[in-house]
């Protein structure tokens, strides 16, 4: 998948009513650029994306469209990722699996890890107003210190991930401060279907002052949908989320090929960057 592939890739990973755009596409192109395959018969029709993060790699959209399933099309397009991602030395491969996509992931050896809630929120203009105080504005040069504590809590470092991720949307990302140096962050960014709300970080110290994190970068995104993923092992994350209003949710499992990514710090991991980035 190249750049002037978008408008195709777009249309055949929509036909499942994903909502994704040609922008959210485009990063997983600039993360990682031959990391992305077209399926294409007489016509398109599947995809997959990947990305790899040093030693962990991440399958983020597979989709078959429904024309043609039962023909193999989604399982040959998993070996051309897994054999990618293993082809640039990751020692474990991650998806975040749909009820739907988790046999073919099963029977390629990926096994379940942990539950990850799936919240769309609707803010509209008639919302009480989100306070905060303590959160501050992200700046560019604290992205090393971002960075530093998503990889300690994701495992590999993503500091590229998190200077595209600010460089969209600079405005909704913010930061917590102590006398110790950064101890959370939150980031989000507009799209043309809604906002995407994540990563959403908080250390122990600042637990406190999640919801505030969280008001910060939800009153610089706006009225509109919020799309926003969590682990559904951190309560507190879980019950700051339900103080809002939900305009859907399901629920998906965090799957693993390789070497296990169980993730033992989701207390302070409350909401991740993105389903299709890990």
């Amino acid at each position: 998948m190249e750049l002037e592939d978008l408008p195709i890739a777009i249309s055949v990973i929509n036909e499942e009513g994903w909502g994704y755009t040609p922008p959210e596409i485009e990063r997983m192109l600039k993360l990682e650029p031959q990391g992305s395959f077209l399926y294409v018969g007489k016509e398109p029709v599947g995809a997959i994306t990947t990305v790899v993060h040093g030693s962990i790699g991440v399958i983020g959209h597979l989709v078959v469209s429904r024309k043609v399933r039962g023909r193999g099309i989604g399982k040959t397009l998993l070996s051309y990722g897994i054999e990618y991602l293993r082809s640039r030395g990751t020692d474990s491969i991650i998806v975040i699996a749909t009820d739907e996509g988790r046999p073919l992931y099963s029977k390629h050896g990926f096994r379940v890890e942990r539950e990850v809630l799936c919240k769309h929120y609707m803010l509209s203009s008639a919302q009480p107003r989100m306070q905060y105080s303590k959160p501050v504005p992200m700046r560019k040069s604290d992205l090393k210190a971002v960075s530093e504590i998503d990889g300690e809590l994701f495992g590999e470092n993503r500091f590229k991930l998190m200077s595209i991720l600010y460089d969209e949307f600079p405005e909704a990302c913010f930061k917590l401060v102590s006398d110790e140096g950064l101890t959370g962050f939150s980031m989000g960014r507009k799209t043309a279907t809604g906002s995407d709300f994540g990563p959403w970080i908080c250390r122990p110290e600042s637990y406190g002052d999640a919801e505030e994190l969280m008001n910060a970068t939800l009153t610089a995104l706006g009225k509109g949908k919020v799309y926003s993923g969590l682990f559904s092992d951190n309560k507190a994350a879980v019950a700051i989320s339900e103080r809002l209003p939900l305009f859907r949710m399901w629920s998906t499992k965090l799957m693993v090929l390789g070497k296990s990514r169980s993730y033992l710090q989701t207390d302070q991991i409350f909401g991740i960057a993105a389903f299709e980035l890990g």
